[in-house]
């Protein structure tokens, strides 16, 4: 399943352009087929699996002159702000990029604690975005029900201000959007995007 995947990948990654895109994206996954959460998806054998099928697709990107944009999420391999930047710095291509979607980094064990983790995410990597998520949580007990932007607890106020400040022609796609309420989140986005950044 795993070959089947990589070579389809590096077949999206071989037409971007006649689509007009210049980004492949992808989450990094799980040691289980069906992306459920595998306690080892953290550990260094997962790590190195990884690695190995990214610079298969590295290579294939660099050929032509197509970005891989990975996305990490806190269940998933890449599941941290320091594991993102470790497979940037071990792959060594500038044809591998991120795809930030904070949201997707916050638990329920350290959501209290976003902005930093997000200030770290800027620090390691804010060079190397090359596509924005907007989505928001719902801290539910011991879980985070991921909700519009919005809707939720995610500081956009605090994000934005890195954002602007550091990528500020990123492009900004909305993720888990309700067609009920998605121009009240559109709307949101843009009044938080506009405003002055936090000092």
């Amino acid at each position: 399943m795993r070959r089947s995947q990589l070579d389809r990948f590096k077949e999206h990654i071989r037409y971007a352009r006649d689509f007009g895109s210049s980004i492949v994206a992808t989450e990094t996954g799980s040691l289980n087929a069906d992306f459920s959460y595998n306690p080892e998806n953290h550990g260094e054998r997962a790590f190195k699996m990884l690695l190995e099928s990214l610079k298969e697709l590295a290579e294939e990107a660099e050929k032509f002159g197509v970005i891989v944009g990975l996305e990490g999420v806190s269940h998933y391999t890449m599941n941290n702000p320091e594991k993102i930047a470790r497979t940037l710095d071990q792959l060594g291509s500038n044809n591998v990029q991120v795809v930030f979607d904070p949201v997707n980094l916050l638990t329920a064990d350290n959501y209290h604690r976003q902005e930093e983790v997000v200030k770290e995410a800027f620090r390691l990597f804010g060079d190397r975005m090359a596509a924005f998520h907007a989505k928001d949580f719902v801290a539910e007990g011991d879980k985070l029900k991921v909700v519009q932007a919005g809707e939720g607890s995610f500081n956009y106020a605090y994000t934005f201000g890195l954002l602007k400040e550091r990528k500020p022609f990123i492009d900004i796609l909305m993720e888990n959007a309700r067609l009920d309420i998605m121009d009240r989140g559109m709307e949101f986005l843009r009044e938080r995007y506009y405003l002055p950044s936090p000092a």
